[in-house]
């Protein structure tokens, strides 16, 4: 869904770009002072009007990843218990491959520590089955490890995990925002042009 939206919205980019450069730099200035005076035609305002509301669904889809990304330490469970299985998982989309450390917990569903959270490798080498762990987990989510102690050993904690997976995130906001400062920025003018419509009628 936000891909498609986010595909909207860089089309209406693009038929700005291929209007103006069909006309060469001359027609580049003469594009601006035409955007800057006339008003658009009802047709092309409400085209507007919708791409500039589609810009602003897809910044709130990308900005809601950012936030809603990584849950808060209190909102997970504390699953304690011997280690029943270990196993690297391999998961597939079009365009990367991600590794997921899954630990089963005695008679619980799989946790996954994920290949981009901190000292992956390190995890990996020490999570054997029979060992007893806790695992902080967002159960009925995504199943992620986001704290993990071995014994009463802290090998890696919540802090850690978070600002990783901020960090991972950081794109989602990136997009977010220039979609949202895009939209904003298409729906003022279009009202510019309906006000400037009406004062001319």
């Amino acid at each position: 869904m936000p891909n498609a939206v986010a595909g909207a919205c860089h089309r209406r980019l693009v038929m700005q770009h291929g209007a103006t450069s069909r006309w060469g730099v001359g027609g580049q200035v003469a594009a601006g002072s035409l955007a800057r005076h006339t008003p658009l035609g009802e047709m092309t305002m409400l085209r507007w009007f919708l791409g500039g509301i589609a810009c602003l669904v897809a910044g709130g889809i990308f900005l809601g990843r950012y936030y809603m990304g990584v849950p808060a330490l209190d909102q997970l469970a504390a699953v304690t218990g011997d280690v029943a299985g270990v196993e690297i998982e391999t998961r597939q989309t079009r365009r990367t491959s991600t590794q997921y450390l899954a630990v089963r917990i005695a008679d619980k569903p799989a946790a996954y520590y994920m290949e981009r959270f901190p000292d992956y490798d390190r995890i990996v080498q020490t999570i054997k089955p029979g060992e007893r762990v806790t695992a902080w987990v967002d159960v009925g989510k995504n199943n992620y490890i986001w704290q993990l102690d071995k014994g009463t050993d802290r090998l890696v904690s919540y802090d850690q995990v978070a600002e990783a997976q901020r960090t991972n995130l950081r794109n989602n906001a990136l997009f977010g925002l220039l979609f949202v400062v895009f939209g904003i920025g298409t729906l003022g003018y279009v009202l510019w042009s309906w006000k400037a419509s009406v004062a001319a009628a």
